[in-house]
């Protein structure tokens, strides 16, 4: 089962649909979660590192002050996402949705990436 605060290595839970799940803090280890329902899912604080998100919906979802390395979020759906304070420098992002996700300059992205053209909205924190 999903919850805060664990470490997950390895586990297949694509095409699942785990709305809402509080994965807070989780530890998320090459983690296959393809085309899973995560809407609204909390990864506050979270490390996913390889972790398979690909062409997963992750409408609303929490990423604040998570880190995604070598993360596949291609496909995904990131709409109204919160991606404040995430590091996102070695996630795949391609064909990726990203309509009206909010970032912060504490965000960080692949070089070359513009959030301004993904559709994404710049939130102040000072």
């Amino acid at each position: 089962m999903l919850r805060p605060h664990t470490a997950f290595r390895l586990c297949l839970y694509s095409s699942q649909k785990l709305q809402g799940a509080n994965l807070v803090g989780a530890l998320l280890f090459e983690v296959d979660l393809s085309e899973a329902d995560l809407t609204g899912v909390d990864l506050t604080e979270a490390h996913l590192e390889k972790a398979s998100l690909q062409g997963a919906t992750l409408k609303g979802a929490s990423f604040d002050s998570a880190e995604l390395l070598q993360t596949n979020l291609s496909g995904a759906d990131l709409t109204r996402a919160d991606l404040s304070f995430t590091r996102l420098k070695e996630a795949i992002i391609f064909d990726t949705k990203f309509q009206d996700a909010c970032y912060n300059r504490l965000t960080k992205f692949s070089q070359g990436f513009d959030p301004v053209s993904a559709g994404m909205r710049w939130i102040d924190i000072d």
